[in-house]
């Protein structure tokens, strides 16, 4: 199981001084209850124990390893101000955030459009799923194509993802899933075909 959360201060979003992450960390038993004595065990991680996979496309994660982590604006340096400021989701082993850059010379008083991006990535290792930017080949990602700049201004919020009724569809796209921030859409996500699932809680009728 994997956890992933960004960092960013959604109180202070024209904040500068900060250099922010993605973190995913792994859980190697979620479904394990543990003691109290168990749990005070636990060593905490830090930020150095997860393997940094900003500028690699083609990262090597060992089974063993806690998570991974991506330095965001344009490799972690301070001054730009990328940060996550909105819940990331994890569909079909990709993992999808935005995250929001104030724009330069924004009066501190007033609100400021700023650049939202939407990034997706492997769950596993944090490489590029698809040529989001839609430059280059397909067949050769670099860590560009993770991220893609998303046209509304603010700050954008979560993805959500739509699914075509299967009863109303006259294509072969019935089964693909589609992506929306806000009322932006990503178009097709270049997912698997999903599989209609139903699940109900024990106890329940």
């Amino acid at each position: 199981m994997h956890l992933g959360v960004g960092s960013g201060y959604r109180a202070h979003p024209l904040d500068k001084t900060n250099a922010d992450r993605f973190y995913a960390v792994r859980d190697f038993d979620p479904l394990n209850k543990l003691t109290q004595a168990e749990y005070d065990a636990i060593t905490a991680l830090s930020d150095a124990d997860l393997v940094d996979v900003t500028n690699d496309a083609r990262p090597s994660i060992a089974p063993g390893d806690p998570g991974w982590k991506i330095a965001l604006s344009a490799g972690g340096e301070t001054g730009t101000g990328e940060k996550v400021l909105s819940e990331s989701r994890t569909f079909a082993d990709t993992v999808f955030f935005t995250s929001f850059t104030p724009g330069a010379n924004v009066n501190p008083c007033q609100p400021g459009q700023g650049l939202n991006k939407l990034y997706a990535v492997s769950v596993v290792d944090g490489r590029p799923v698809n040529n989001l930017n839609g430059v280059g080949s397909d067949d050769d990602l670099t860590v560009d194509d993770r991220v893609k700049d998303l046209v509304m201004g603010g700050i954008a919020p979560e993805i959500v993802f739509l699914f075509p009724d299967p009863n109303s569809c006259t294509t072969g796209d019935c089964q693909m899933a589609y992506g929306f921030v806000g009322l932006e859409g990503i178009g097709d996500l270049n997912l698997p075909p999903y599989i209609r699932t139903y699940w109900k809680q024990a106890g329940t009728e």
